[in-house]
């Protein structure tokens, strides 16, 4: 027979342990709670994962055509510069080949302060540039610009700064126009003459599991202001030299300047007022890899500008 006390303790007890079993989680409870908490972590960490990988795609692709564009803006500023003399032709020969699977250009220009790397050579403002692609040893080709200056050693590397303009080159093409063809060419053999024009044709890309993709394409026609400086500019008393140079000479009436000049306000055939070009060549944009069109007007009027290479080799070159 049970007292008070124990009624009463056993009341207090039941409280207890009722209380207790409200207060605590079950197992299942604590399981659908973890569950919960791992999924909302998941999902915050995918959505900050993919803003990280969208940040640094967009940042590779900004930093791709940004130096795409400064690698023609360089192509631009020394063909706009380049310069050739009869006389030393040899130091100034324009070399162009275009029967690999990139092109490669080389030749001398007058090249101002603010060209890229203009601050390694001093007062030597005259220097021959080269550009090719160089395949790396890991990875993919890229557009590599070296300047050397006029005089130094033909095999010598010492005294070259190379650069790399850009990477993931899949295309460099070159189309050089002939006055006397009135037509471009895909090869240009004249070392001793400048073109009137140039068109460039870069093209960039890097490949996926489906192919190679082309990313940026750039197509466009630079106009090459200089001619060859023939013998008569440079020694006076020549024939085809400037007016006063030939005049009071032998053979030349008062009046008259030497032969092979230009009257004033003319143009020699082959050449054009500043702002046209002739037609055909590369088309502006869309333009399918191996394909040359005719590129219709207007075309980009080329600033006038500057820009660097002796050795005309293709190292390292697919």
């Amino acid at each position: 027979m049970r007292t008070g006390g124990d009624a009463r303790n056993g009341v207090r007890h039941a409280a207890r342990t009722k209380l207790q079993s409200q207060d605590a989680f079950t197992l299942v409870e604590i399981m659908i709670a973890i569950a919960i908490f791992a999924g909302v972590m998941a999902a915050i960490y995918s959505s900050w994962s993919g803003i990280v990988r969208g940040s640094k795609a967009a940042l590779n692709a900004a930093t791709e055509a940004q130096r795409a564009r400064m690698a023609m803006r360089v192509l631009e500023e020394s063909l706009t510069s380049a310069e050739l003399f009869m006389q030393n032709v040899r130091h100034y020969a324009f070399l162009a080949d275009t029967s690999d699977e990139f092109a490669a250009l080389s030749f001398v220009a007058r090249l101002g302060s603010s060209f890229p790397g203009s601050g390694l050579f001093g007062e030597q403002v005259v220097r021959r540039v080269t550009f090719q692609v160089e395949s790396q040893s890991s990875g993919p080709p890229h557009l590599v610009m070296i300047q050397t200056p006029l005089l130094a050693p033909p095999d010598s590397d010492k005294d070259s700064y190379p650069l790399v303009l850009a990477g993931n080159v899949k295309q460099f093409k070159l189309m050089f126009w002939d006055f006397r063809r009135n037509e471009w060419l895909e090869e240009w053999t004249l070392t001793n003459q400048l073109p009137r024009a140039v068109q460039v044709l870069l093209e960039f890309g890097e490949p996926n599991r489906h192919g190679s993709r082309a990313d940026n394409l750039f197509s466009k026609t630079f106009s090459l202001p200089a001619i060859a400086v023939p013998l008569g500019y440079q020694v006076p008393g020549v024939a085809g030299g400037p007016p006063g140079a030939g005049q009071g000479q032998p053979g030349v009436p008062p009046g008259q300047g030497a032969p092979g000049r230009v009257p004033t306000g003319q143009y020699p055939q082959g050449q054009y007022p500043p702002g046209q070009f002739p037609s055909g060549g590369f088309p502006r944009t869309q333009l399918p890899a191996g394909q040359f069109q005719p590129l219709q007007p207007p075309y980009g009027q080329p600033q006038p500008g500057q820009f660097p290479g002796n050795n005309f080799n293709r190292r390292g070159r697919r």
